[in-house]
């Protein structure tokens, strides 16, 4: 098998349901089962639009050893992925963050999107999914 084959892209892709989220509350992505992933390999291709005026949109790693109990996990410069919508509105991007090692250490991880500056809007969008190299292929 080639090792491109091996790859796994926008794994439990979803929709981030943002609309009636309050300021300074966060909604959760899909949880991936980490035994899955090959360490040192997971990464989350987010898209976010902001369309609600001044809202942020921040991606964070959570960890769980149980999904059902989950604790922020630090990533290096996260201020990199913040989504700032103007007084506009109107923001959109679409990034991968790596997920940071403390993930290979929990059974699940998830990215959540925390709102910043505003509540979510019907227009508030947010998409994740996962990419990693399959351990049961490798």
């Amino acid at each position: 098998m080639a090792f491109n084959d091996l790859i796994i892209n926008n794994y439990v892709q979803a929709d981030v349901i943002l609309n009636g989220v309050a300021m300074d509350d966060s909604a959760s992505g899909p949880t991936l089962q980490m035994l899955r992933a090959e360490a040192g390999t997971v990464s989350a291709t987010v898209a976010l639009t902001a369309d609600t005026a001044t809202l942020t949109l921040t991606p964070r790693w959570e960890v769980s050893a149980d999904a059902a109990t989950w604790t922020l996990a630090s990533v290096a410069n996260s201020a990199a992925y913040v989504l700032q919508a103007d007084q506009a509105g109107d923001a959109s991007n679409t990034r991968v963050m790596a997920a940071p090692n403390s993930v290979y250490s929990q059974r699940f991880a998830r990215v959540s999107i925390l709102l910043g500056n505003a509540g979510g809007g019907a227009a508030d969008l947010a998409n994740v999914g996962y990419n990693f190299i399959d351990s049961n292929s490798v």
